[in-house]
């Protein structure tokens, strides 16, 4: 009980205070996305993190750095957030060095963070390009017990910032499924 009256105090506190942030606007996503809603923010933001092993204080920190830094989708007609796009700033660039260590520990993370009724299989991995911009990309297949969804994971440079864009989905979506179009400064 007391958990969840901590909880509900930090998200009244939030959804206050917080917002979604105005970065990413170099990216045109889907209209099949909408922007989420506040509540749904501060939610999601809060969960990711709550679930870690980090202190309090770490928590805070990991908390305020993703707030900063990361865009919330859902998909129109998603029943709550099973089917989302997040835009996250990122340190890592698009790099053939990226991929090759994206595919090398696959196994190993999907066994370490994924609990024993749940297994996940790579579907595709490889560099692309979308209107002149090279970006990397990871797609799984997650299998729950209730349903399936697939994980793409993209990582794009542009205009000198480094993105990871995940896409959670019923269906094998695309990079330009979810991203129509790219603004150059």
């Amino acid at each position: 009980m007391t958990r969840f009256l901590t909880t509900l105090g930090f998200l009244i506190l939030c959804q206050i205070s917080l917002g979604q942030v105005k970065f990413a606007n170099e990216f045109t996503v889907s209209n099949d996305f909408i922007e989420a809603t506040q509540r749904t923010y501060i939610t999601e933001l809060y969960d990711a993190v709550s679930y870690t092993d980090l202190s309090k204080n770490d928590k805070k920190e990991v908390f305020n750095r993703l707030r900063e830094n990361t865009k919330l989708f859902t998909k129109r007609g998603s029943v709550g957030f099973d089917e989302n796009l997040v835009i996250n700033k990122t340190k890592l660039p698009p790099s053939w060095d990226l991929l090759d260590g994206l595919n090398a520990n696959f196994e190993r993370i999907a066994d370490k963070v994924l609990p024993s009724d749940m297994s996940m299989e790579k579907i595709d991995s490889g560099i692309s390009n979308f209107k002149g911009y090279t970006y990397v990309f990871f797609t799984s297949l997650i299998r729950m017990p209730d349903f399936e969804r697939f994980t793409s994971q993209y990582i794009i440079s542009v205009n000198n910032i480094n993105y990871m864009i995940v896409v959670n989905s019923f269906k094998n979506l695309s990079f330009s499924d979810v991203i129509t179009d790219i603004k150059k400064e």
